[in-house]
């Protein structure tokens, strides 16, 4: 199934990729979705240019303490949207993977920008 601004792949539902920016500033390259159980992982850079991975157990207070979010590599970053855009290939959703793709060669000049030490990743909706 592929719509214009999301796939579904197994029980996990794509957003459409992109350098679009969230409410913290940081952009949101990725992020998937499932609802059994409810939790979502999103891959970005944050507005200092630290390449992240969030990940946010939704379901009940159980497994809240899964939830984190912490700083990747450059190098993390590129292999985890390189194997996202090998399943977008292999499940025929050739338009979200040719987008990932250009986005994956565009990281380094992305990330030149340099971070600036003193500033920390923002989400609401998880502590990290």
């Amino acid at each position: 199934m592929e719509e214009d601004n999301a796939v579904v792949i197994g029980r996990w539902h794509y957003t459409k990729p992109s350098l679009k920016t969230d409410g913290c500033g940081n952009t949101v390259i990725l992020s998937k979705s499932s609802f059994a159980p409810a939790e979502t992982c999103e891959w970005g850079v944050s507005p200092e240019k630290q390449p992240y991975e969030l990940y946010k157990y939704c379901e009940d207070d159980f497994y809240e303490d899964s939830s984190c979010l912490k700083e990747i590599s450059a190098e993390e970053l590129q292999n985890q949207l390189k194997n996202v855009s090998l399943l977008f290939k292999e499940n025929d959703h050739s338009s979200f993977a040719a987008i990932l793709d250009e986005i994956i060669i565009r990281i380094p000049d992305y990330l030149s920008a340099g971070r600036h030490p003193d500033r920390k990743l923002c989400r609401k909706d998880v502590e990290p």
